[in-house]
């Protein structure tokens, strides 16, 4: 007896496609392992010579990353580097800190500032999530992502590195 298949049009390719990523997003054990290994390991920024003058710092802000330094008032620390409101990857422009997607801004401490460069009302309501960050033996400045501390934890000495 012949085999018989059904003819593979493009409204069951589609919903194929898309059970399937449904099923990996949601139950794959492989790619969940992959993406914790990746938010929460610790990541050498360098020393304090490579952040000479107050103001935030975007090189760490991409993926895999995600974190931006911060320095002010005579501390280092490393926020993360996701906006609060809509998971978007912050970037620093023109020495601020603000979401391309719908222009948030937050200011040097990770707080959201009120208003938009447009006076809009900013959409972004919560502060950044800091995360630990030491300096090691040899100098450099190491973020621990799996320490995390919200805005009533940014006294924690664990939570920044002291200049000078």
């Amino acid at each position: 007896m012949p085999e018989v298949t059904p003819d593979l049009n493009r409204r069951n390719f589609l919903a194929t496609a898309a059970a399937v990523t449904c099923a990996c997003a949601l139950g794959c054990p492989f790619a969940a392992d992959a993406l914790a290994a990746e938010d929460t390991g610790p990541v050498d920024v360098g020393t304090l010579a490579d952040f000479p003058k107050d103001g935030p710092y975007d090189k760490f802000a991409k993926k895999p990353t995600s974190l931006l330094v911060i320095r002010s008032e005579g501390k280092i620390y490393a926020p993360t580097a996701i906006c609060t409101h809509k998971n978007s990857n912050l970037k620093v422009e023109e020495g601020e800190i603000v979401c391309p997607k719908h222009d948030s801004p937050f200011d040097n401490q990770g707080l959201p500032k009120p208003k938009t460069k447009d006076g809009d009302e900013t959409p972004a309501k919560k502060p950044l999530v800091r995360y630990a960050i030491k300096k090691n033996a040899d100098g450099h400045l190491v973020v621990d992502k799996s320490k995390t501390f919200d805005k009533g934890q940014w006294d924690d000495p664990a939570s920044f590195v002291k200049i000078g």
